[in-house]
């Protein structure tokens, strides 16, 4: 909820603990790669998905939708428009597909 009010202190400091304090959810993940990539810190979001494995190829799950938006707007972060549209395009295909209407995250 943070993030969303733009409260981004408290938004990384949320994850971090969360991430901390049990095994490294993808949607945890997905959102601290949101609010570092809102702070500028975009090595250290790119070094996290890579850390957590989730850099390459993602099934097919909704638990991994907020890393595919999180890639996403990351990559538009960094200016990577080409690198973007894909992980965009997926969600939007995934969210089509189980007749989802709510955006992630």
């Amino acid at each position: 909820m943070h993030l969303d009010l733009g409260a981004l202190d408290e938004a990384e400091a949320d994850m971090r603990v969360a991430l901390s304090s049990s095994t490294a959810q993808p949607a945890g993940v997905g959102q601290l790669v949101l609010v570092l990539a809102e702070r500028g810190a975009l090595e250290e979001a790119e070094a996290l998905l890579a850390e957590h494995g989730l850099d390459g190829a993602l099934p097919e799950h909704m638990v991994l939708n907020p890393v595919l938006h999180a890639r996403a707007s990351l990559r538009i972060a960094q200016r990577r428009w080409a690198q973007g549209a894909p992980d965009a395009r997926e969600l939007g295909r995934r969210h089509e597909g189980w007749g989802m209407r709510r955006p992630s995250p």
